[in-house]
Parts: structure tokens; C-alpha cells; sequence
């Protein structure tokens, strides 16, 4: 690795600047090493990333977002520091852009798929069906049917001794992925998940939990702020997130039953 990535990986720890950012990073890309120990390889490959490869002015000038008086007013009113929020923005489009465009599909372990269908077959009285692969949306050619009790019971014990047998094996704990298979997910859950993580920086760290809601002054409407910072920064173009904050709310309401689609990059692993 670098000097340039020792000296970023340095700043990442210690630069007060960056105490949302880490915050941010700390819930979502900390890889648990065993024995107490917490890697944040993928958040510093990232971080370097923002430092030495791409654009200052990503996702927008700076200066765009220091000159904006609607969204520094209401920063200041909810007690964010603007300083430290425009680094948590580029930290945050950088980890959504990697997760949601051009992404690699992250395929479940063996052995969640295993657990999976131990925990199916472990509901009262299962029923396993075989069938042929059906058409789309229809059910195939029925093979054959199992509920006997001692049959299925013996199949929980022979997954069960699997799992334990495998303890030890990282290729059977871990996650894939193919990184020749590429896919590129909804802006509509970028959105949500950028939204999600705007308002657990507001959610930690604003002062103005005490002051009531409603003000003449700046906005303190959290979600509100949200949404006009998705807009300024120009994951949506839909004028409608300047302007309140159904548009948010509705697109967070739609994606929220989604199922999660995991995704991996290999551009900030080292």
C-alpha cells in the first residue's frame, strides 16, 4: 500500500473533520477479524479513494454547498457542522454509488442457505416439495412430496451436523460474489439508503433535540433537509425533493419492504 494510504488511513482515525464520517463507517463497514479485533479496510480503501482519486468537487463543487443559505441555514439550526457534513456526503455517494451502481451480486454463504432451509423444514409439520423448474410465475411439474416426521427429522440432523462439520471453513461461512457479473439497482433504494444514513448522522449527533419543531427561522425538519440534500447534490432531479418532503417519504415508504439486495465492490478491498 501507499504512503498516500497510511497518511489518508492516519487522518481517518485522528481528524476531527471526520467524526461523521467515521460514525457512518463504523455502522456499516467494520469487518469483524475475530479475537476483538474491528478491520475498517473497506471504509479506509474508500476514504483513499475520496482523497487521491476522485474529484474534489464530487458529487458537486463545494462551493455549491457552502453558498447554498437553505441548507447551511438549516444545518446550523439543528447543530450539524457544515465542515464535517460535506465529507459524510462525499463518504456517503461514494459508499452508495459502489453498492447500487455497477455493483457486484453478493450471494448468500452455504451456510445461510443451509440454515435456511433447516429453519423451513423445522416449522410444525413441513411438507417438501420437489417440483421441475416451472414456467415464469407458474408452478413446475410436480416430482414427488415428503412429510414424513422420522425422514424430515433425520434430514434436520444431517444439515445440523453439516453446519458443524463446516465450522471452521471460510468458504462455507463466507459470502461470494462473480466479479465479471455486474448489475445496476433502482435510484429509488439508492435514495432510501442515503436517506437512511443522513438521518442517522442527524439522528447522533444534532443539538436541537430540546427546541421546538416549529421555527421562523431555518427549517429543522430533518427529513426535509434530507431530501433537498439528495436534490442539491444531484441523486435525484425531481424539483419536488426541494420542495417538501413527501417525495422522500414516499419513496422511502415504497422501498422499505424490498427485499435487501446485497451487492459487493472489489474497489475498496486491499
Amino acid at each position: 500500500m501507499s504512503d498516500s494510504f497510511w497518511q489518508n488511513s492516519t487522518a481517518f482515525d485522528r481528524e476531527e473533520q471526520y467524526e461523521y464520517l467515521r460514525f457512518i463507517a463504523g455502522n456499516y463497514l467494520m469487518v469483524d477479524c475475530g479475537d476483538d479485533c474491528i478491520d475498517y479496510i473497506p471504509a479506509l480503501g474508500i476514504f483513499d479513494h475520496l482523497q487521491t482519486d476522485v474529484p474534489m468537487d464530487y458529487p458537486i463543487p463545494k462551493e455549491k454547498y457552502d453558498g447554498n443559505k437553505i441548507i447551511q441555514g438549516s444545518l446550523a439550526a439543528i447543530g450539524i457542522d457544515s465542515e464535517k457534513m460535506w465529507h459524510t456526503i462525499r463518504f456517503i455517494r461514494y459508499m452508495s454509488e459502489d453498492k447500487f451502481v455497477d455493483a457486484h451480486p453478493l450471494y448468500p454463504s452455504m451456510e445461510a442457505r443451509v440454515q435456511k432451509l433447516l429453519d423451513a423444514i423445522s416449522k410444525d409439520a413441513p411438507v417438501i416439495r420437489i417440483e421441475e423448474t416451472g414456467e415464469e410465475g407458474k408452478r413446475g411439474k410436480l416430482i414427488c412430496k415428503f412429510s414424513d416426521e422420522g425422514l424430515v427429522g433425520h434430514l434436520k440432523a444431517l444439515l445440523r451436523e453439516d453446519i458443524e462439520l463446516n465450522a471452521n471453513d471460510p468458504g462455507f461461512f463466507g459470502s461470494s460474489f462473480d466479479p465479471n457479473e455486474e448489475v445496476t439497482l433502482s435510484t429509488n433504494a439508492q435514495i432510501a439508503y442515503e436517506a437512511k444514513l443522513y438521518l442517522e448522522v442527524f439522528a447522533r449527533f444534532s443539538t436541537d433535540k430540546d427546541k421546538p419543531k416549529r421555527t421562523k427561522g431555518p427549517s429543522r425538519d430533518k427529513v426535509l433537509l434530507t431530501s433537498r440534500l439528495l436534490y442539491l447534490t444531484n441523486l435525484t432531479t425531481n424539483v419536488s425533493f426541494w420542495d417538501g418532503r413527501d417525495a422522500l417519504k414516499g419513496v422511502i415508504s415504497n422501498c422499505q419492504n424490498d427485499s435487501a439486495f446485497e451487492t459487493a465492490s472489489s474497489k475498496h478491498w486491499f
